[in-house]
């Protein structure tokens, strides 16, 4: 359990949690429009996941 928090709290989780956090909040504000978050979003995630799984290899 302790690992799976220390995990969560790596450096690659907090970019992706506070990437996906801007981006939330500046569309909810009407500061960004939809259209420039997903492919955005999308590369973060790619990114994260794809490194997770390589890793785990």
């Amino acid at each position: 359990m302790k690992k799976q928090f220390g995990e969560l709290f790596s450096l690659k989780s907090i970019i992706t949690i506070s990437v996906t956090s801007t981006f939330c909040y500046l569309i909810l504000v009407g500061r960004l429009d939809i259209e420039y978050f997903m492919p955005v979003l999308t590369m973060v995630f790619t990114y994260y996941f794809t490194r997770q799984q390589k890793n785990t290899e």
